[in-house]
C-alpha cells in the first residue's frame, strides 16, 4: 500500500503534455532516476522513497495505455510513496509534496491528495494537516 500524490490539470484529465518533456524535468530534480518511458524513482538512501509514473487517463481515469505509447503524452503524475517510508517518525513529508508543487508549478497543473480528496495550492496547505507533522 501507498500513499498516493496526483499530479494533473483538473479532474478530468483534459489537458496533456509530451510524456519526453514531462520525464526530462522531472529528473532534473534531485535524487530522481529515470526507469523506463512511464517510471521515474526519488530515492535518498534507506530513508526516502517514492515512485513516479506518467499516465494518460481519460475523463474517467482510466488509463489509456495504448494511445499513451502511440502519441507520447501525459495527462497525469501519479508518485506513490509506500507507507513503510512515508508513515516512518522523523522524516520531512514535506520533501515528496514539494516535488509534487515543483511539477505542478513547471505545467500549470495542481496537487491533489486522494487520501483526503483535496487540491494543495502550497505547502501551507499541507501544514495544516496534523498528519504530515508527526
Amino acid at each position: 500500500m501507498s500513499y498516493d500524490i496526483e499530479i494533473r490539470r483538473d479532474a478530468h484529465y483534459s489537458s496533456w503534455v509530451d510524456s519526453a518533456a514531462l520525464q526530462a524535468f522531472i529528473a532534473t530534480l534531485p535524487d530522481i532516476t529515470i526507469d523506463n518511458d512511464i517510471r521515474l524513482t526519488y530515492e535518498v538512501g534507506n530513508e526516502y522513497y517514492m515512485e513516479i509514473y506518467l499516465e494518460l487517463l481519460d475523463e474517467n481515469g482510466e488509463w489509456l495505455e495504448q494511445e499513451q505509447q502511440e502519441r507520447g503524452i501525459a495527462s497525469r503524475v501519479q508518485m506513490c510513496i509506500p507507507y513503510g517510508y512515508f508513515s516512518r517518525s522523523g522524516i520531512d513529508r514535506f520533501r515528496y509534496f514539494d516535488i509534487a508543487f515543483k511539477i505542478a508549478q513547471q505545467f500549470d497543473w495542481q496537487v491533489f491528495d486522494p487520501q483526503y480528496d483535496k487540491i494543495y495550492t502550497d505547502v501551507s496547505d499541507i501544514q495544516a494537516r496534523r498528519y504530515y507533522t508527526q
